[in-house]
């Protein structure tokens, strides 16, 4: 087994609705797809963004060697409420920084 972070496996984008965002996960070598599935759990994804989100849902997309999360109140009401700057990209980049052992 070797540790690694999602970003050298994985690609991500981050998209929005109202107070939830979306974080669409693919696994770019299917080798791999299993590995992510079984340590990249909603749990393990709320524990890294900890406060900064309500509740994490993950949706399966094995045909595409693909995950969804739904981070719910990651958004401060809101991209256009919030003052922040654009969480979108900041949480699925910091995502990708998540460690998993692969084989």
């Amino acid at each position: 087994m070797a540790r690694t972070r999602l970003r050298n496996i994985a690609v991500c984008r981050g998209g929005d609705k109202w107070a939830n965002l979306y974080v669409a996960m693919h696994v770019l070598d299917p080798k791999f797809y299993e590995s992510v599935k079984e340590q990249v759990t909603p749990q393990r994804v709320k524990e890294f963004f900890g406060n900064e989100v309500a509740e994490v849902e993950r949706y399966e997309l094995p045909n595409v060697c693909g995950l969804t999360f739904v981070l719910h109140d990651a958004l401060d009401g809101g991209i256009p409420r919030s003052l922040q700057f654009d969480r979108r990209s900041t949480f699925a980049e910091a995502l990708m920084d998540l460690e998993i052992d692969t084989p």
